[in-house]
């Protein structure tokens, strides 16, 4: 490939990205906060109402006098909640109390019938058949939103991983002689204000993939018409490349040596179509 032949050999110095300004710190905190905060709250919300009729499901029994007071149920997008306040006598005539809330899938209109159903081996644990009936579907979507915010979750602190990455790379960078490396781009992704690109690159005799955040405006020094392949750099300890640029701003050089690499890398392109 001509253009890694065209590469400069002697030391170079390499423009660090654009840091993360304090506004995007902030930012990407608060949202990994608030991700986390409707984690908990799910769990808080519906995990004990579902463990309560799992229980319930072993041997359920319908409540003689049993009440549903203040009980409502909204469908949005297909997605009903519902709430509701239970009332039932005890064996001894105590009264058991409980609030219960559901959310599961199902398109619906008017009202839903349902009665008070208990346990017939603990009689204070109280639901409905609606409850019972939407079960399996209640589970699902649980575990549906538990995967929904657990990736976005991971998604943000790789974000914020990745970055620092850029950074990082370039200072270790700086002034070395650097390796140019064809890399295959596999992914780019929009992430808020940046851009994640996945790629992957030979190491050790195999291939390892990568990934890296860059500014909303970067775009790779391609190696190919349709951008699969771009130049990347590596120092002499090797590890994760350094994308460069299509301007070839982030690193250091001369007139001569950028219009080197623009020749070489059309020539690429060619050999490529």
């Amino acid at each position: 490939m001509q253009t890694l032949s065209a590469f400069p050999t002697r030391p170079l110095r390499v423009n660090a990205p654009k840091p993360k300004t304090v506004r995007r710190v902030i930012m990407l905190v608060f949202v990994e906060v608030i991700l986390l905060g409707m984690l908990a709250a799910l769990f808080v919300w519906m995990a004990p109402p579902l463990l309560n009729d799992a229980r319930i499901r072993q041997n359920p029994a319908i409540a003689q006098d049993g009440e549903v007071a203040d009980g409502s149920c909204q469908t949005r997008l297909a997605i009903t909640f519902c709430d509701a306040t239970l009332t039932a006598p005890g064996p001894d005539g105590t009264a058991f109390r409980s609030d219960v809330s559901y959310f599961f899938l199902d398109i619906h209109s008017g009202d839903y019938d349902t009665e008070v159903v208990q346990s017939a081996d603990d009689p204070h644990l109280l639901t409905t058949t609606l409850g019972l009936d939407y079960f399996w579907d209640r589970v699902l979507c649980f575990a549906a939103a538990v995967v929904l915010l657990v990736v976005g979750v991971i998604g943000m602190v790789r974000a914020s991983i990745g970055q620092h990455r850029g950074e990082r790379q370039a200072l270790a960078l700086d002034g070395q002689k650097l390796t140019p490396v064809a890399v295959t781009i596999r992914t780019r992704q929009k992430v808020r204000k940046s851009i994640a690109w996945r790629f992957s690159y030979p190491s050790a005799g195999r291939e390892a993939k990568a990934n890296v955040m860059t500014a909303k405006d970067f775009l790779p020094f391609t190696l190919d018409a349709k951008g699969k392949r771009a130049l990347a750099v590596t120092g002499a300890a090797g590890g994760v490349p350094f994308l460069l640029d299509a301007g070839l701003t982030r690193i250091e050089l001369t007139e001569a040596e950028r219009a080197g690499l623009l020749e070489a890398q059309q020539r690429d392109q060619a050999a490529a179509a």
